[in-house]
């Protein structure tokens, strides 16, 4: 693992240096594991092996077409009559067939090529001189038929044209594709060693969050959004998922917090709200109470809560638990938690432009990068960021294929920008990066991540 990174001493910090800290913070502290699932169950895991081909793939020669196979001098002699030999269906054995120059087999796609044969002529290509022809165009054997000529090799897959026994085919770190799957499967391997999951765990609540979807909340009362929102968006990113409710007690947090990392041992953690300056900020003072506890098994070694100049999503805390093992040893091992604000849409863009990435990284994806339309806006309109802030901006994408045959991407940002709005969001299929200090016009280019 890497060394621990540095926390910010500055209150205020760069959206690419945060998503850098959480990136280091990671890497250093999560330590990569692996398991072994059947091959029908590894579709969207990374491999955890370097894989080598057990035999070649095709393993015999065989035909690309339904047609009629050649010798090779057949292929290229003048006489260009033969006689139809027997059929050659996929899966029969061909090789104690007779070799002649003026025999062809009629020859189905994926059948094994006779023994001293090398061309194979498509049927279509033949005519019926004599005999009975069927409804695939053969004709019946010992008929004659005209071919042309043929090159040495023509429509036959080679033995190992794929790949040969032995040839690496898969390394350690790939993303594991249905391609992969068939391919491992031709084979004939049926399980993988594969990264395993990252566990996480989902913090999201406060006394204002009512868990009963049932009924209607009661008044000042509200639905937890964010949390079944982040289940969604680690599960779909490769994560092993907890989900846990909390009120604004600093002392259950404190337990919960302590019980999951001394039970559950997931490799981080992440909260949704709470780390503001206001008197509840459940999150940051229990956090903080952590960092003062002496002697407990698990205590807050590090802790930084502060700003991200960007909007929304502002507010941030990255904190590292030392939950110290009751072995003789005394061994030690840190759980990262990162804390993201509350509002469900700046939780949203957090998660998307400083966690996912993060999360890619240890599961060994590929997180989606920064790409460039062109914001579609109103004639006079403009768009500009908070002076000294990154804004990202709801937009839908919208790709327009020109009469040239290029395609332009088309931005169209939402007019509001309210970070409690997770309805337009959800309308949304990007998000919209507007630097700081630049004025953006109908036609001008913009980078955008997608949702």
């Amino acid at each position: 693992m890497n060394p621990l990174p540095t926390f910010p001493r500055q209150s205020t910090v760069s959206p690419t240096d945060y998503r850098h800290l959480i990136e280091a913070t990671l890497a250093a502290t999560v330590q990569c594991r692996s398991e072994k699932l059947p091959l029908v169950e590894t579709s969207g895991r990374v491999l955890a092996q370097d894989l080598r081909a057990l035999r070649s793939v095709p393993h015999f020669d065989n035909s690309q077409m339904d047609g009629y196979a050649l010798t090779a001098l057949g292929a290229a002699r003048d006489d260009r009559t033969f006689i139809v030999g027997a059929d050659v269906p996929a899966g029969s054995d061909a090789r104690d067939l007779p070799i002649r120059d003026d025999i062809a087999y009629p020859i189905m796609t994926g059948a094994p090529l006779p023994a001293g044969y090398d061309a194979v002529v498509p049927v279509e290509r033949s005519r019926v001189l004599t005999g009975e022809q069927d409804a695939a165009g053969f004709a019946q054997r010992g008929g004659q038929i005209d071919l042309p000529r043929a090159a040495f090799g023509d429509f036959v897959r080679r033995v190992g044209e794929d790949i040969e026994a032995g040839e690496l085919l898969a390394t350690a770190g790939c993303p594991i594709t249905s391609a992969l799957i068939g391919a491992l499967a031709s084979q004939g391997i049926g399980s993988l060693k594969v990264r395993s999951s990252p566990r996480v765990v989902l913090i999201t609540g406060g006394d204002e969050i009512t868990l009963d979807t049932e009924a209607a909340p009661e008044s000042g009362k509200i639905l937890d959004a964010n949390g079944p929102m982040l289940c969604a968006l680690a599960g779909a990113d490769g994560a092993e998922t907890q989900r846990v409710a909390i009120g604004d007690s600093v002392e259950q947090l404190v337990g919960v917090l302590t019980r999951l990392v001394l039970t559950w041992r997931p490799d981080f953690m992440i909260t949704s709200g709470g780390i503001s300056h206001g008197k509840y900020e459940v999150v940051r003072l229990a956090l903080t109470a952590m960092m003062e506890t002496k002697d407990a098994r698990v205590q807050a070694e590090r802790t930084w809560f502060g700003h991200v100049a960007q909007q929304p999503g502002g507010p941030q805390g990255l904190s590292l638990l030392r939950a110290t093992s009751q072995e003789q040893d005394g061994s030690a091992h840190l759980v990262p938690v990162i804390s993201l604000p509350g509002n469900p849409v700046s939780t949203l863009v957090s998660y998307v432009e400083l966690v996912r990435p993060a999360l890619a990284q240890l599961t060994g994806r590929v997180a989606p990068q920064p790409r460039h339309g062109v914001l579609a806006l109103a004639e006079g309109e403009e768009l500009q960021a908070p002076e000294g802030k990154t804004q990202y901006r709801r937009a839908r994408l919208e790709r327009v294929f020109e009469s040239d045959g290029t395609v332009r991407t088309l931005l169209t940002p939402d007019p509001l920008t309210g970070s409690h709005l997770l309805h337009r969001a959800a309308t949304a299929q990007v998000l919209v990066q507007l630097d700081p200090g630049v004025t953006y016009r109908s036609g001008d280019v913009a980078f955008y991540l997608p949702l």
